[in-house]
Order: C-alpha cells, then structure tokens, then sequence
C-alpha cells in the first residue's frame, strides 16, 4: 500500500499534507472494492463513489479495469474521461434515463455529450 508522509522539504508544507489525506482516501476505496469482492457481491454490486474520490480513481484506471464485473455509478464532472474506463453510458435527468448507450458510441458523439451536459433551463 502506498504510504505518503508529510515532508519537511516541500516547498508548499499543505501540499504534502493533502497528498497524505488523497492516499488515506484511496486505501479505504480500495478497501471497500475489496470487501465486496470477498463478500461475493461483485456481480451484482452498485458502489457509488464520492466525488471528492474521483480523482483518484479516475487516476487509477487499471484498478477499475481489473475489476471487471463491478457495476459502478460513477459520477464524474469531465465526461470524456469516465467514459474513455467504462463500457456502458446511462445518462439520468430527474430520476429518469434520457439516454443509454455503450461508453464508446457516447464517446464518438461530441455533439450528444454537449447537449446531454447542458445545465436544464426547467
């Protein structure tokens, strides 16, 4: 596991400090895909991820690919970039879909995302 501690030669002392708290974020999301991989629910699981923690794990893609039959509501502000790790696109306006496709077909279809992300005028 990955450990980072505070140095005193960093330039910015905030900056250690907060790359210890996103390491401390990450082992416990680890954690938690762990459990519930040892708790047999990996087929069938639905974790959804804070967005404070995206970052992370949108660094940490290979984490996500290796897991493979994980269902994941990711919730992400760059679009693109959730869509380049997953396979399936669900898009939710109030509670309803209003568009469902593979991550790729999305990904091809700039126009479709642009509107898709457009603040509601309701």
């Amino acid at each position: 596991m990955l450990r980072l501690e505070p140095s005193k030669s960093l330039a910015r002392p905030e900056v250690g400090s907060r790359l210890v708290k996103q390491s401390a974020d990450y082992a416990r999301a680890v954690e938690q895909i762990v459990g519930l991989q040892a708790e047999g629910l990996r087929s069938q699981a639905i974790q959804t991820l804070n967005k404070d923690l995206l970052p992370i794990y949108v660094g940490y893609t290979a984490i996500l690919e290796d897991i493979n039959q994980l269902s994941l509501i990711l919730v992400e502000q760059n679009a693109r970039k959730a869509l380049g790790i997953t396979h399936n696109a669900v898009v939710l306006e109030r509670g309803s879909v209003v568009h469902s496709s593979t991550a790729a077909e999305l990904l091809a279809q700039d126009h479709k995302i642009d509107t898709l992300l457009a603040v509601s005028r309701h």
